[in-house]
């Protein structure tokens, strides 16, 4: 059956198409940087040797539509379309977010314009074009949370909305705070075991928005959770509230230099 947005309904790939899909990443990439859905729905299936590369439908709460008229290059959207993915995929839970079947799927059929829009300024888009692709479109993995298109903006609400539960912060103000700062952002997914510990995430957070902005960049934020790393362990830290938690953070927060 042939592959169309019709209202709010996805069509998610099946393993059959997503090796397909793979497979046309290392031999033809720009049938994703162009794009053109039809034809790369048609390139999947001769790949795949059949028309069997489906695997079911889903129903969205909204279209995502809108990130297909991304007119900013860079993080300047995240924020906004994060909502968006958030409202139209509400239904899906933890473990769905780790299917890579369904972020294959919206990236390439469903918000096909956004991706190589949103990363039209990255070093490797034409130095490696084949891991370009892989990156945004079809990688899935811990880091996939940081890389992968779709599935990084469902991410960016889904912390934010954690952490706010323990923050002054509310979800939107978190939300724009990890969207326009992705260093700090992407410091924090690097380390799952700190990650874990939401009361720990509001309270670097606190910190980096109430005066301490140097640590929206790379080198700080890596220097705030090496110190935490070397003087706590994760147990220690997620035993701790809230106001031992700010004595330990403005400890580690380094000066700038």
């Amino acid at each position: 059956m042939a592959w169309k947005l019709i209202m709010n309904a996805l069509q998610l790939v099946n393993e059959t198409g997503y090796k397909a899909l793979q497979s046309l990443a290392q031999r033809s990439p720009r049938l994703f940087t162009v794009p053109d859905i039809d034809l790369l729905q048609a390139s999947m299936i001769t790949e795949a040797g059949t028309s069997d590369v489906w695997r079911q439908t889903i129903l969205l709460e909204c279209s995502l539509a809108p990130l297909n008229g991304i007119e900013e290059k860079g993080p300047g959207s995240d924020a906004r379309y994060s909502k968006i993915i958030r409202q139209a995929l509400s239904g899906i839970d933890i473990a769905d977010a780790a299917d890579k079947l369904l972020w294959a799927s919206i990236n390439c059929f469903a918000i096909a314009n956004y991706v190589p829009i949103r990363w039209e300024t990255s070093n490797i888009r034409y130095s490696n074009p084949e891991g370009f692709v892989n990156k945004h479109w079809l990688k899935w993995s811990s880091s996939g949370r940081q890389d992968n298109a779709a599935a990084r903006l469902w991410w960016l609400g889904e912390l934010s909305e954690r952490v706010s539960r323990h923050s002054k912060y509310s979800a939107d103000d978190l939300l724009d705070a990890m969207a326009n700062n992705v260093n700090l952002y992407h410091q924090t997914l690097s380390r799952p075991r700190l990650l874990a510990n939401s009361k720990l995430v509001a309270v670097i957070y606190e910190s980096a928005i109430e005066g301490n902005a140097h640590l929206y960049q790379t080198k700080y934020a890596n220097a705030m959770y090496k110190s935490l790393n070397a003087r706590y362990n994760a147990a220690t830290l997620s035993s701790m509230n809230l106001s031992e938690l700010r004595a330990v953070v403005a400890d580690a927060v380094p000066r700038e230099w």
